[in-house]
């Protein structure tokens, strides 16, 4: 595997988790106006 290819795989995965975390902020923020 190149060392090119690798980057921009660990890069994907990266911004998968950054958009998974946000998505998952996003839901508890939401939870916590309805509980207000």
């Amino acid at each position: 595997m190149s060392p090119y290819k690798l980057c921009s795989h660990v890069f994907t995965l990266y911004r998968l988790h950054f958009q998974y975390n946000i998505r998952i902020m996003r839901t508890q923020i939401d939870d916590m106006h309805t509980f207000i």
